[in-house]
């Protein structure tokens, strides 16, 4: 979103309200301050025909306008400064020869003192004080530092003392005085709000010993090397340099000759003030926070050798990102750019907000670079379309608005403002088709913007258009730990906040992006090498920009916690989890609504992040949150889960060389439940999200678990199945505990779903668990004939022993009765306890009244008696279930398999 303010209206309103001028015209802004903003203006007074030149201050924060200086003729400004009490004001006039004069005037003297002239881009900047000195005598006197620039010559560093008489004027009542302090610079920037010079260097290298082929040393002497420095100006004290960083840039971007590029070798900028030619484009941005950025683009052919360039030639137009907070540095490269646009198009880097750059060319390319100090850089997004802005805003980046950017437009005085709104993020979603950018837009919407709903719009979108995405399962994963991750970090205490810079933030890679847009991020070493540490410091440990960079350059967090790990774990003790032999356990939560078993109360575990805001998808599960099986698997994934990560916050907490700062224990133990319950309540979440994608809501059907499945159509019933499979590997892969009552409702989906040999191969697999209400559901599904009896034995044979002995039992049918007999049997012959069913077995025939010789032999006995025989003397009596054998002997004559 795009909105714009005229500048130009404001200031003549100002203008009238201050001096009940009206003709004014010819606005320009020639500098910034601390407080606002330099202008010019040109305006004529009574019956004079020509107009002149006037200077002003305006502050645009309490909306008033000073004039300061009337010229009495026309003056061609390019820049301009004030000090802090606007009493004097310089500025850099621009002849028709090209020659820069440099000019100081004071407000109440009106005489103008020629500084300096220079036929290359110069410049003149008032240092600010914090806070004006203490006099201690009647003569109040004051002495005013100001810088002057000269490109490729020198910035020298002048003072003046100024004077003030009784009626509050200031006067100068010294010399100007001189000294150089950088000399031979290339690039200049000038930070008002932090008092700070940014200048580029070339220093020659120090010479090394190299060893040649006759063993002897030789000194040799390696090129010179741009170095880019700061320094940091104070108010009493002297400057000091803060910032040393070896450059590696490329010879130039000038255009070939016959290309055409920039009509003026100097771009007439000055907010913010910089001195420079369009060879070098550099850009720093600092905030008092301790975020510092070297922003700098440029141009190479991709050919080898000294080619030719037309216009309609294309070349490749980079741009690289140095986070010094971070220690990494994104390039970014657009290929394929025609020569013609590359050569004339600039772009602008400017804060959007606290946490993001915007870095855009218009109508070029647009990227939203996650690279703030809440958490490390990884999901950078790219805006398609791009935007359409002005081809030169000045960007404001010292106090950017909440999830927006500032910019000036100097020709039009136009005032930007620019916000990448959830709408732009939609519409790069739907446009884009990069796996790891519709990540990094997921990833800003659930943590930036904390819209679930556009969430959820995207993720119906993507189903019903691009059903066969391979990608969707990365997208879902996304989806769990970011939702996680929202919902924990939510009204969390502030004892326990660094912790929360360990928890699972994200899944997006940092690998390359691949295509017309190539984007990186590589780590650098030694960053905080180039920094002045806080005891190096002028005065040592106050606390400003550059101290702060200095602890974040240094203070590398913990390496965050991994679910995959817990999911290793998870693979290789699953295989030998056996609900029915384990029995409900009690896993400690925090003090709290979680404080009972997780068994009992796990509703309550992830209370707390429901009543953290409202349900982010407002739906119901399809299917009963409720199972009967003696240990939940849910329970075991989330112990493990808890123990796991506890272990990892204690660790990050007390160890390593830089360990986080944690008052009490209790707080680890404290976030880690939070977590986990916010992995359970994410799981629930995007559960009901993937099946509303497939159409199926609870709303609308009323039922839910088997009634639902059965309800609805075949199309419908695949939709959810293939939802719910994603959901359950995405699961998985990452740890994640599923909802209650999931696994029998995906298994009896799988059922109805898919043909019979792959619902087998799925069950063997282990994707379906055959809890006892999913197995029942299916033998009441399936026929009592040949076939589907088959079906049953099947799948009876592929369950646990004590489930499918469960389930035998409340078999009525002939071939139940088989089974249970010959492991009755087994049993007694192998010498194990068999503790007789004392269930009533329905008899088909009467067989009291033919006793021991219902099967008859020629010497009148039977072979049932002779079993028997064989049994009691293995068994006594009471662990014989002589009706369950008799009645299996029976069936077992008979053709009961139609």
């Amino acid at each position: 979103m795009l909105s714009q303010e005229s500048l130009e209206e404001k200031f003549n309103k100002l203008l009238f309200d201050t001096n009940k001028c009206s003709n004014a015209a010819n606005w320009k802004v020639l500098g910034q301050e601390q407080d606002g903003f330099v202008l010019s203006w040109e305006s004529k007074d009574g019956m004079l025909k020509d107009s002149h030149t006037r200077v002003g201050f305006v502050d645009l924060e309490y909306k008033n306008l000073k004039i300061l200086h009337n010229f009495g003729e026309k003056r061609c400004l390019v820049q301009a400064t004030v000090n802090k009490n606007k009493s004097l004001i310089g500025y850099t006039v621009k002849t028709g020869n090209d020659l820069y004069e440099i000019f100081l005037t004071s407000v109440h003297e009106r005489k103008e003192n020629r500084i300096s002239s220079s036929p290359t881009q110069a410049a003149i900047q008032f240092l600010h004080r914090t806070k004006d000195p203490v006099c201690t005598t009647d003569d109040i006197k004051l002495k005013e530092k100001f810088l002057v620039f000269m490109h490729q010559q020198n910035i020298t560093l002048n003072q003046v003392e100024l004077s003030k008489t009784a009626d509050d004027k200031w006067f100068q009542s010294s010399s100007i005085s001189s000294d150089i302090i950088v000399r031979q610079f290339s690039w200049a920037q000038w930070d008002p709000h932090l008092q700070s010079l940014f200048y580029v260097s070339v220093k020659a290298a120090p010479s090394r010993l190299m060893q040649g082929e006759e063993d002897e040393f030789e000194r040799v002497t390696r090129p010179p090397q741009p170095s880019l420095s700061c320094l940091q100006f104070h108010d009493d004290l002297p400057h000091e340099t803060v910032l040393n960083i070896p450059l590696n840039l490329p010879e130039g971007t000038a255009p070939p000759v016959g290309l055409p590029g920039p009509e003026n070798q100097y771009c007439e900028n000055p907010v913010p003030l910089k001195i420079h030619d369009n060879t070098l484009e550099l850009s720093i941005i600092c905030n008092s926070k301790g975020l510092a950025y070297v922003c700098h683009h440029y141009i190479y052919y991709g050919k080898e050798g000294d080619v030719e360039i037309d216009e309609d030639d294309c070349v490749n137009f980079a741009y690289s990102v140095t986070a010094l907070h971070h220690c990494c540095v994104i390039e970014c490269v657009i290929s394929d750019v025609p020569a013609n646009l590359a050569y004339n198009v600039l772009p602008t880097f400017v804060l959007h907000g606290e946490q993001h750059l915007l870095v855009f060319a218009s109508d070029l390319f647009t990227h939203l670079l996650d690279i703030g100090s809440a958490h490390e850089p990884c999901n950078h997004v790219i805006i398609s379309p791009p935007l359409t802005l002005p081809l030169y805003p000045s960007p404001l980046n010292n106090a950017p608005v909440k999830l927006g950017a500032l910019m000036l437009d100097l020709s039009s005085l136009e005032m930007f403002t620019v916000k990448v709104t959830k709408s732009q993020l939609s519409m790069s979603f739907r446009f884009d088709h990069s796996c790891q950018n519709r990540i990094a837009i997921l990833h800003q919407l659930l943590q930036h913007y904390h819209d679930y709903e556009t969430v959820s719009d995207l993720m119906k979108w993507l189903v019903k258009s691009e059903s066969r995405n391979l990608t969707t399962a990365k997208l879902i994963q996304e989806l769990l730990v970011g939702t996680a991750y929202a919902n924990a970090t939510r009204n969390i205490p502030n004892d326990a906040l660094p912790l929360i810079s360990i928890l699972p933030l994200t899944t997006a890679s940092k690998q390359p992006r691949a295509g017309v847009v190539w984007l990186q991020q590589k780590e650098l070493w030694n960053t905080a090498m180039t920094l002045l540490s806080p005891q190096q410091r002028l005065v040592p440990y106050r606390a400003d920009t550059w101290t702060r960079l200095w602890d974040a350059a240094h203070s590398k967090p913990s390496e965050r916690f991994s679910p995959s790990h817990v999911a290793d774990k998870l693979m290789l003790s699953l295989l030998c989890y056996q609900p029915e032999a384990l029995s409900r356990s009690s896993t400690p939560l925090s003090p709290g609504a979680g404080i009972c078993s997780i068994s009992s109360a796990l509703p309550d575990l992830v209370r707390s992040s429901r009543e953290g805001g409202k349900e982010s998808f407002n739906s119901q599960l399809p299917f009963q949150e409720s199972e009967t099986c003696t240990a939940s698997k849910q329970e075991y994934v989330v112990a493990v889960n808890l123990r796991e990560l506890s272990m990892h916050l204690l660790k990050g907490a007390t160890q390593g060389p830089r360990p986080i700062f944690c008052p009490s224990p209790m707080h680890v133990h404290a976030v880690a439940t939070r977590f986990v319950g916010a992995q359970l309540e994410a799981s629930r979440q995007v559960c009901r999200l993937l099946a509303a994608c497939a159409g199926v809501e609870v709303q609308k059907h009323g039922d839910k678990g088997f009634l639902l499945i059965d309800q609805l159509d075949e199309n419908r019933r695949k939709a959810l199945f293939i939802m719910m499979e994603r959901f359950l590997y995405c699961a998985e892969a990452l740890a994640f505990p599923v909802p209650q009552g999931f696994t029998s409702f995906f298994a009896y989906l799988g059922y109805r779903t898919l043909p019979w040999p792959h619902f087998l191969q799925y069950t063997r697999r282990h994707v379906f668990e055959l809890h006892v209400d999913a197995i029942k559901a299916i033998f009441g599904d399936m026929t009592e004939k040949r076939l589907g009896v088959s079906y049953k034995v099947g799948l009876l044979q592929l369950l646990p022993r004590t489930r499918a002995r469960r389930i035998l039992n409340q078999w009525g049918h002939p071939i139940s009765y088989m089974y249970r007999a010959r492991e009755h049997a087994l049993l007694l012959l192998s010498g194990e306890s068999a503790n007789r069913d004392h269930r009533q077995v329905t008899q088909r025939r009467n067989i009291s009244s033919r006793g021991i010789a219902a099967f008859p032999s020629a010497d009148r006995l039977s072979p049932l008696d002779t079993f028997l025989d064989l049994l009691t003397a293995k068994a006594s009596l009471t662990e014989l279930d002589i009706p369950l054998l008799v009645e299996a002997t029976i069936t077992s004559t008979e053709d009961f398999l139609i």
